[in-house]
């Protein structure tokens, strides 16, 4: 009845064998006292509620480890959809760097596109590869 594709799988299930007892008859065969039944009563549903925190704290952990998940992958397809421009005032090297996002990668649809722009720093320059430092220049 479970189908699994390969992935981890964890199944959680509570079972009890048999019938609750019945707590009048018990009382009337054991000749128990009004407050040990009400004292077996308090046993019985505080068990209840145990069982009921740890449930709620096991579906607890799965919602967060669902969001921190998601919440990667968020911010892995933001990155894949931005788009890195270089740009030249001079035509001669590239003196600024551009992100660009598309509608709705980095907010609501309505507000439209995002473009961050960022001079080219000595900085900037130190860190693109040797082989094409040449080609950035810082902007004046």
């Amino acid at each position: 009845c479970f189908k699994n594709d390969g992935q981890p799988l964890t199944v959680s299930a509570k079972i009890q064998v048999g019938d609750p007892p019945d707590l009048i008859q018990l009382a009337k065969t054991e000749h128990l006292s009004p407050v040990e039944e009400r004292i077996k009563s308090l046993h019985e549903s505080m068990n209840a509620v145990r069982d009921l925190q740890d449930q709620m704290r096991e579906q607890d952990e799965a919602q967060a480890k669902m969001t921190r998940s998601t919440r990667t992958w968020l911010l892995y397809f933001t990155l894949i959809e931005a788009t890195v421009l270089v740009g030249s005032s001079t035509g001669k090297s590239f003196d600024r760097l551009a992100v660009y996002f598309g509608p709705y990668v980095a907010g609501a649809y309505a507000e439209g596109a995002y473009e961050l722009d960022f001079p080219v720093t000595a900085s900037v320059i130190d860190a693109v590869k040797p082989a094409y430092a040449g080609a950035f220049s810082v902007k004046r």
